[in-house]
């Protein structure tokens, strides 16, 4: 790994945060005019996670593709009296593991002589016109151009989509490997909108999730304890074993961005859906954006957020409604993905999808309840 040293303390782009938009960034820009390029990032160790997404072939995903672990054309969503399954015919379901993809980003950018510093970032300077970033370690660095990737804060009150996962693998082919289930709420609801995600790798082995929607996380010996009673449930003739596991905590609301030290790129630039949790996809594209952008004019940097105006707008009320009526929370799942195809839902999901498919939506929600919560929203 390359390290800094009292001769080589100036590089032409600086990006904070060495995640998932950082490295995505860093790759992109090596062999241009923006390096040397320096990545900031004091964690040296990152939990290796299931990423999922939508893909319809589109260049801005063409970077993750060769990683992706299964791909799926069906997806359901399942409530106690009802089961939407829809199939796309230019989208597929993918996932991949985010340590392999950020491994194979980290070791290009390394491998061509891009520099990544276990530091934290403390401050700016200028002087004389010269840009310069504080590091914890005591140390500046002059630089050009600055990519900020830090996350947002959250405040008290937030509401979290929490998960623990179990990868399993079960001694019988238990599992419908064609379709992956992402809404199970056949299971209690005493903690908040709860469903079991399943991710099924072939008819033996699957990621299970159990999730809630709710301002408290709970002991992960809770979900656990979920995603084993949803197995006995519905599979109460096989053996399994756990592989591996995953957690997370992703915030929905009361999201403050940083001071940015620079332009703000990922989760600081809004790139995660606020009802959903879903990121990276938005996040290949804001960044396959941002490099177009870059070589024109790099001093003057707009980066596009993970869905529009009126998308955001939807999601703050759809979360409203969820926050005040969580009990509604399978019916209004459920009625989304029954109003879309299966193409039109994934656009959705990935964002800036057509005027007609949001109005598709908008007419298949509770009206008085979503009319209450826009009229909050708007005024509040």
């Amino acid at each position: 790994m390359s390290t800094v040293t009292t001769s080589n303390n100036s590089y032409q782009t600086a990006i904070i945060g060495a995640g998932c938009a950082g490295l995505t960034l860093g790759y992109h820009l090596i062999g241009s005019k923006s390096e040397p390029i320096v990545l900031i990032d004091k964690q040296t160790n990152r939990n290796d996670h299931l990423w999922s997404y939508w893909d319809n072939g589109r260049d801005s995903l063409k970077l993750p593709r060769p990683f992706i672990k299964k791909k799926w054309a069906s997806w359901a969503i399942r409530t106690q009296n009802r089961e939407v399954i829809r199939t796309g015919n230019s989208f597929q379901y993918v996932c991949l593991s985010s340590a392999v993809f950020e491994s194979h980003l980290q070791k290009a950018i390394e491998n061509s002589n891009g520099t990544i510093l276990r530091e934290a970032v403390t401050g700016t300077n200028t002087k004389n016109g010269t840009k310069s970033l504080r590091l914890s370690n005591g140390s500046e660095l002059a630089i050009n151009h600055v990519y900020d990737s830090r996350p947002p804060l959250v405040s008290d009150g937030a509401m979290y989509q929490h998960f623990v996962g179990l990868n399993i693998q079960a001694d019988d082919p238990i599992f419908d490997d064609s379709t992956a289930i992402l809404m199970d709420f056949r299971v209690p609801q005493s903690f908040g909108i709860h469903f079991i995600y399943v991710l099924p790798f072939s008819k033996k082995s699957a990621l299970i999730e159990s999730t809630v929607y709710s301002t408290k996380i709970l002991p992960h010996s809770w979900y656990k304890q979920q995603i084993s009673n949803y197995v006995q449930k519905n599979f109460p003739k096989t053996n399994w074993e756990v592989v591996s596991q995953e957690t997370g905590a992703l915030p929905l609301t009361n999201k403050y961005p940083q001071i940015p030290f620079g332009v703000p790129i990922g989760l600081s630039a809004n790139a995660m859906r606020a009802s959903t949790g879903y990121a990276f996809s938005q996040i290949m594209s804001q960044i396959s954006e941002l490099v177009l952008k870059i070589g024109s004019s790099p001093s003057k940097m707009t980066v596009n957020k993970g869905s529009s105006l009126i998308e955001d707008f939807m999601d703050k009320i759809f979360l409203d409604v969820l926050s005040k009526s969580p009990q509604r929370a399978p019916e209004i799942f459920s009625k989304v993905l029954e109003s879309l195809t299966g193409d039109e839902f994934a656009e959705f999901m990935s964002g800036y999808c057509p005027a007609s498919t949001k109005a598709k939506i908008i007419a298949a929600l509770p009206k008085a309840l979503f009319s209450i919560a826009a009229i909050r929203r708007t005024f509040s």
